[in-house]
């Protein structure tokens, strides 16, 4: 059996980190850059691997698969296809491997809203896509530059995020949010994070919390956690390193208290 170390050293991303996603409200698990613990399987972002995936997802699945990953989370879905595929095809693929699929990143779409299936365009539709191969979480997973040039900004996507919570709950889906260190920086006297967490409705919008970009935002994961009961459904654990940069690491090699 190939191991992760292994398989994660030929993909030049050794040094990303380990990912587990463990529910505060429902028990699920997933994970970015690295594995995860989905209730008692094993998950890994498949953004940890993307390069992989951009040439022969088939054959990446069947590795991960190999390795004993049973939980994948989702950073290739654009447009109605899957890495490509369409979701019976992908779901198909997915049972071939043994695979599950829990959670999905699925991009905000461009400010003139002629992207479509992202949140700005059709987000409906994207639901139907993913909710058919049997996800429960639909993540934004990040905002570009020009999509966080002030708190107005926040303001608007609190707005679209509890749009966006409503409409994945009638697709039975649960509707999440992934942060990043950017919206740890104070504007406007607020921290944009926190006005997030206040402005959006916790029945509809939950949280992929991420322990690295909480400590590169310095920011303590675990008092979020404690004083937002119930918000972070999803969690991302990666290490941080011990250099200037901050650099992801994997879980037990960097520098965070676990």
């Amino acid at each position: 059996m190939v191991s992760r170390r292994k398989f994660l050293t030929q993909s030049s991303l050794i040094g990303l980190g380990t990912i587990a996603l463990a529910s505060c409200k429902s028990k699920s698990t997933m994970a970015e850059s690295g594995s995860g613990v989905v209730g008692n399987t094993v998950g890994l972002q498949l953004y940890t691997v993307r390069n992989e995936m951009s040439k022969e997802p088939i054959t990446t699945l069947k590795k991960l698969a190999e390795i004993g990953y049973k939980d994948v989370e989702c950073a290739g879905y654009s447009n109605g296809k899957i890495y490509g595929m369409t979701p019976k095809e992908f779901k198909n693929v997915l049972d071939s491997c043994g695979l599950q699929m829990n959670s999905a990143h699925i991009g905000i779409g461009s400010t003139d809203g002629k992207q479509p299936k992202t949140l700005r365009d059709n987000f409906a539709g994207a639901c139907e896509d993913l909710a058919s191969i049997g996800v429960k979480y639909v993540v934004c997973p990040y905002l570009m530059d020009f999509d966080r040039k002030g708190l107005d900004d926040y303001k608007r996507h609190a707005e679209l995020f509890n749009k966006s919570g409503e409409i994945a709950n009638k697709n039975k889906l649960r509707f999440a949010y992934h942060h990043h260190d950017f919206e740890f920086i104070q504007m406007d006297g607020q921290i944009p994070f926190d006005y997030l967490l206040a402005n959006t409705d916790k029945d509809k919008v939950c949280y992929e919390i991420d322990f690295y970009w909480m400590a590169k935002g310095n920011k303590d994961a675990l008092a979020y956690i404690d004083n937002h009961p119930g918000r972070f459904e999803l969690w991302h654990l990666k290490d941080i390193d011990n250099t200037p940069q901050r650099f992801f690491a994997e879980v037990g090699n960097g520098t965070l208290d676990w």
